[in-house]
């Protein structure tokens, strides 16, 4: 499994509302799924350090790169919800910082979720539920 990628960023790519960048890590490009706030403040346009999860599936293999180990670890436990996936995942890291969102959680905020773009209450409510006493290991 790919955990972490430093490389040059050779191409930017969007497609509906997903995007990100093809990074070429000795000679391979790897294409990457970003949030929209890590395109838009890339520090050196030229190297790019990333934290990455692997989705591996019948028909593709996704990689979606985090500026912080502590946004993928969160990423991981959401999409650990049944009926989560990274999309959503992705929405509520692009909408909340990792501290804003796990105080939502830990205190059953359920407005607050609902403000992320495909996050319902009936989501919002299983995330809570779900995720509630799995957020510990983060020091918020």
């Amino acid at each position: 499994m790919i955990s972490w990628l430093k490389g040059e960023i050779i191409n930017n790519w969007h497609i509906s509302s997903k995007k990100g960048v093809v990074l070429n890590v000795h000679g391979v490009g790897y294409e990457i799924q970003l949030l929209s706030k890590q395109i838009e403040h890339l520090d050196n346009p030229n190297v790019k350090e990333l934290w990455i999860h692997q989705i591996n599936r019948e028909d593709s293999t996704n990689l979606y790169g985090f500026d912080e180990i502590n946004q993928r670890d969160i990423f991981r436990i959401i999409i650990s919800v049944n009926g989560i996936g990274p999309q959503i995942g992705m929405a509520l890291l692009e909408d909340f910082e990792v501290s804003t969102l796990i105080k939502a959680i830990s205190e059953n905020n359920i407005n607050l979720l609902t403000k992320s773009q495909g996050i319902g209450k009936r989501i919002a409510e299983r995330l809570v539920v779900e995720l509630k006493n799995k957020l510990q290991q983060f020091n918020y």
